[in-house]
């Protein structure tokens, strides 16, 4: 009978233990990670469900409440426009008041141009225009006449005058040309004295044609000098007489301070604030702008 071959292969035995030990291997890994391996009972996956459907209910309210602040935020914005579309249907005078400085208004300007006032003959010159656009701004009606006077030795040329009329673009044009024309200095040459023909200025300042709608009628006496000695105290009077005439009536003054006052050659301040005071108007003592000057005349107004 034939012997049977025990003999065991040595690639059978090292298969076999390659197996082996990669299985332990296996085994001895999963006992290292097994700590880390997320919680899959049943009790921890049912929490996590509750928490996301919580967090989707949370997410809801949210939404809900973001939704009507939009819901209000566009009634607001029609509101709004409803305000706007009303505001602009409204008058123009409703929207924008007019700020008005002054009440209705006359000024005439009464001014020395004799040679020691060339300065303020071309303030005048250069700013009338500019007193005319600002006084139509500050009052609802504005009036201006003006009388240049010189020395009473000139005759019929002592006064040249421009009748007071409303202000508007045609008359202002007319205003400027007449100032324009003015020129400082005597034409007959004969001016000897300091005194000036103030008693002829107002004269004509006074006969002016007053507008009967106006609430304010202002004289401005602007000089260097005073009156001759002799006509002083009907000057004093016709101011007097002129500020009773109408409750708003002024006369004020601008004092230009010139060399004959530099050296104490003239009684100019003295008089004209008397004169102002008779008037019950402003004393001024020039030495600003012309318009500065005549907007400190009608301070008060």
């Amino acid at each position: 009978m034939k012997q049977r071959n025990r003999e065991i292969s040595i690639f059978n035995m090292s298969a076999l233990d390659l197996f082996a030990s990669a299985l332990g291997a296996f085994i001895l890994i999963t006992l290292l990670l097994l700590p880390y391996f997320p919680n899959l009972n049943p009790g921890s996956v049912q929490e996590e469900l509750e928490k996301t459907r919580a967090g989707a209910v949370a997410a809801e309210t949210e939404a809900e409440e973001l939704r009507a602040q939009l819901a209000a935020s566009n009634a607001r914005e029609q509101e709004l426009k409803h305000q706007l579309k009303t505001a602009s249907a409204q008058p123009q005078a409703q929207q924008t008041p007019a700020k008005v400085a002054f009440p209705p208004l006359d000024l005439v300007i009464a001014l020395d141009t004799t040679g020691s006032m060339r300065a303020q003959v071309q303030g005048l010159k250069d700013e009338i225009e500019q007193i005319a656009q600002l006084l139509l701004k500050l009052a609802p009606s504005a009036g201006i006449g003006v009388v240049d006077f010189k020395d009473r030795c000139e005759g019929h040329r002592a006064t040249n005058v421009f009748p007071l009329v409303a202000m508007n673009n045609v008359s202002i044009r007319s205003l400027s040309g007449f100032t324009r024309g003015i020129t400082p200095g005597g034409y007959a040459r004969c001016n000897a004295d300091n005194e000036e023909a103030i008693n002829l200025a107002l004269a004509r300042a006074v006969a002016m044609p007053w507008r009967s709608q106006t609430t304010v009628r202002l004289i401005v006496v602007i000089s260097d000098h005073a009156a001759y000695p002799e006509t002083q105290a009907s000057v004093l009077r016709q101011a007097r007489q002129f500020a009773a005439l109408q409750e708003g009536n002024r006369v004020s003054t601008v004092h230009v301070s010139t060399w004959g006052h530099a050296l104490g050659m003239t009684d100019g301040p003295e008089f004209l604030e008397r004169l102002a005071n008779a008037g019950n108007g402003q004393f001024v003592e020039g030495g600003g702008s012309f318009t500065a000057m005549i907007l400190l005349a009608l301070a008060d107004t």
